[in-house]
């Protein structure tokens, strides 16, 4: 600081954050009022990279990181502690919020026409309720909605767990910030071999990897719980469980001629 700036005033250059941005500085501050804590684990995904070439033979492209979304709600809803959500209170005591379902805030980068990004997290509400396909084209509808700029104020309210991948940037895994009102936020890490293994992972028989991190509200949920949804997660993506079952159903086989 120069001897001509008072604090708190902007720097000379500088551009005020408003509208949707503004509101995540607010959030962002927010979350230091939230006391965390994270759990990790690493899971082998074997499985979903054989569910995802068999949907290709079937002429089908399906990402990796919607059938890891459909995954975490599925094991949200086996675990529903993991959604619980602190509740301050304005008279007495606090209280924990039991929603009874998974809403589940997708985060999503957003390029800003001046060349910076934010973070937009649209709210699929009752995810739990939703069949795959049903799931996947709400997932779709509100990230395509949240590119254009077109989502309403109400489709941006009402999470208990976000959602948030890491990998684009090849980021094994990562601790997001927990905003106040989610009880909450899942970071999915990039998939690969682990490292050093991959030009010998097809010779020795090695699977690719994941690895999920969970930061919770200790307030209202604790490692126990975090710990028992995550390890459904894994159980769920790393072995050939019914998941699969449900996405190759959504995606025929050819009939044969």
């Amino acid at each position: 600081m120069t001897a001509h700036e008072v604090p708190g005033t902007p720097a000379a250059g500088s551009t005020p954050i408003r509208g949707s941005a503004g509101a995540l500085v607010r959030h962002m501050e927010a979350s230091l009022t939230v006391p965390t804590a994270t759990t990790m684990r690493t899971f082998a995904v074997g499985p979903l990279d054989r569910t995802v070439a068999e949907t290709e033979r079937r002429g089908r492209r399906l990402s990796t990181s919607r059938v890891l979304a459909y995954a975490v709600v599925r094991a949200a809803h086996a675990v529903p502690g993991i959604t619980h959500r602190f509740v301050p209170a304005e008279t007495g005591a606090p209280s924990r919020a039991v929603d009874g379902a998974v809403h589940l805030g997708i985060a999503v980068d957003v390029g800003r026409p001046d060349g910076t990004r934010q973070v937009v997290v649209p709210v699929l509400r009752d995810a739990d309720a939703l069949s795959f396909p049903a799931f996947i084209a709400e997932y779709d509808a509100l990230v395509a909605a949240a590119r254009a700029g077109t989502l309403g104020p109400e489709r941006l309210t009402g999470a208990n767990l976000i959602l948030t991948n890491t990998a684009a940037f090849g980021s094994t895994t990562g601790v997001p910030r927990l905003p106040a009102g989610p009880g909450a936020v899942v970071a999915i890490g990039a998939i690969g071999y682990p490292a050093g293994f991959a030009h010998v992972a097809e010779q020795l028989g090695i699977e690719r990897t994941c690895t999920a991190s969970c930061t919770y509200d200790h307030r209202v949920i604790q490692g126990a719980d975090s710990g028992a949804f995550l390890r459904e997660l894994a159980t769920s993506v790393s072995t050939d469980s019914p998941l699969y079952d449900e996405v190759l159903a959504a995606v025929p086989a050819p009939v044969a001629e």
